[in-house]
């Protein structure tokens, strides 16, 4: 006998709300080390963009990937002050 139908609605969309990236690094010596970093997905977000962001963050924070250079301020023109040293 077939099963009864259900009145039920249907089913919701997946909403990701948050995304956890982890990463175990092998130390040698039967060691190892476990970094993992979470972050929100707010509703707009790209879920795949927030975990390629976390990735390149563990991946940083394990040594795996150099660091990004840190940003410099813009200094606008003819505001540098070289012309305020006497030699």
């Amino acid at each position: 006998m077939p099963p009864e139908p259900t009145n039920d609605p249907e089913p919701r969309p997946l909403r990701i709300t948050q995304v956890t990236i982890e990463r175990v690094v092998n130390l040698g010596n039967y060691e190892n080390t476990r970094f993992a970093a979470t972050a929100p997905v707010d509703a707009g977000d790209d879920p795949a963009a927030v975990a390629d962001a976390l990735r390149a963050f563990v991946e940083t924070q394990l040594g795996l990937k150099p660091r990004p250079a840190p940003a410099r301020p813009a200094v606008p023109p003819g505001a540098d002050d070289d012309d305020d040293i006497p030699f």
